[in-house]
């Protein structure tokens, strides 16, 4: 599979607010979109896996089911229907 290719996989159905998030954890150093153990990873941080979800839960059983075994892995769960909610002064 070419860079280009590969660059893309786990972007094509990314929300907006997805991608702003990956975004704004993002630190100098850490690799978007890793590649670990055939999972694509939102955030390699050294050792550690970032995986941000906001929405479909189940879609990620298998996949930390999988990585938490051997790797320390960290989940930020928003939900866009919360944000959208905070953002309107509802919460």
């Amino acid at each position: 599979m070419n860079d280009a290719i590969a660059s893309t996989i786990g972007t094509l159905r990314e929300t907006s607010l997805h991608a702003a998030l990956k975004a704004w954890y993002a630190r100098s150093g850490d690799e978007l979109e890793a590649s670990v153990e055939g999972y694509q990873i939102d955030l390699r941080r050294g050792a550690h896996l970032i995986e941000i979800q906001t929405r479909n839960f189940a879609a990620l059983k298998r996949k930390l089911t999988q990585l938490v075994e051997r790797h320390p892995v960290r989940l930020e769960a928003l939900f866009e229907s919360m944000l959208a909610r905070a953002f309107a002064g509802e919460l």
